[in-house]
C-alpha cells in the first residue's frame, strides 16, 4: 500500500490515479494533467521575452554611425554655410573640422589656400537625429563673401568626421556660389 501525494488516502501499490480526489500519482502525469497552468507559464514567459528582447538588442546589437551630410544654403552676405548633418545609425559621430575649398580642386594642387572653418553649435551628431551645422570664415566675425568666395564658380565644403572608434572620414559638398 502507498499514500495518494495530494490527499494522503490509501492507494494500492501501482495505482496511476487516486480515486477520491481524482490525482495522478506520476510526475509526468500530474505535470500533463496540469497543463492550464503550464500553458499558462509558457504564454507569459513568451511576453515578457518579446518585450524584454528589442530594448536589450539596442544594447548587443550592432553599433554603427551612418552619417549624411547635405548642403542647405549659403549666405553670402556674412559667408555662413549652413549643412544638414543627419546620422541614421545607433553610435554617435563627431565633426572634427571643415575646410572651404577654391573650385573643384578637391586635393588643393592649385596653390590656393583651404580656407579651415570654424562651426556654431555642437560637434556631436547624435545617434537617429538630423539638425542644422553652420560653417563661418572666422570665429565671432562676420566676414565679407570675398574671404571665402574669390570670383563664381564651384567650390568644395570638405567635412572631417570622426566616427566611432576614430576612424575619420571626409565629407565633399560642392558649392556653386555666384553662378
Amino acid at each position: 500500500m502507498c499514500k495518494c501525494k495530494l490527499c494522503q488516502n490509501d492507494l494500492s501499490n501501482g495505482a496511476k490515479k487516486c480515486p477520491s480526489c481524482g490525482e495522478f500519482q506520476g510526475l509526468f502525469m500530474r505535470a500533463v494533467a496540469n497543463g492550464n497552468i503550464f500553458l499558462a507559464l509558457l504564454l507569459s514567459l513568451v511576453a515578457v521575452i518579446s518585450v524584454a528582447v528589442p530594448p536589450a538588442y539596442k544594447y548587443i546589437g550592432p553599433k554603427y554611425d551612418d552619417v549624411q551630410m547635405h548642403y542647405l544654403d549659403m549666405d553670402q552676405r556674412t559667408s555662413h554655410l549652413a549643412v544638414l548633418a543627419q546620422n541614421n545609425g545607433n553610435r554617435s559621430a563627431y565633426i572634427k573640422e571643415a575646410y572651404f575649398i577654391p573650385s573643384l580642386d578637391t586635393t588643393n594642387r592649385s596653390g590656393r589656400p583651404m580656407q579651415k572653418l570654424t562651426m556654431a553649435g555642437s560637434r556631436e551628431i547624435r545617434p537617429n537625429s538630423r539638425f542644422e551645422v553652420v560653417f563661418m570664415a572666422k570665429a565671432g566675425s562676420l566676414p565679407p563673401p570675398k574671404e571665402l568666395i574669390e570670383e563664381p564658380g564651384v567650390y568644395t565644403l570638405k567635412i572631417v568626421v570622426i566616427r566611432h572608434g576614430g576612424e575619420q572620414v571626409s565629407h565633399e559638398l560642392l558649392i556653386e556660389a555666384g553662378i
